[in-house]
């Protein structure tokens, strides 16, 4: 699963935060 799928598949809510988003979708929790 390439991170453009999971980026659309994603809200457009993070925008530009695509580290926001990256530890989202691998940690339950956002690490900022």
């Amino acid at each position: 699963m390439s991170h453009e799928s999971v980026w659309y598949s994603r809200p457009r809510t993070y925008g530009k935060g695509s580290r926001e988003w990256y530890v989202s979708a691998s940690a339950p929790t956002p690490l900022v």
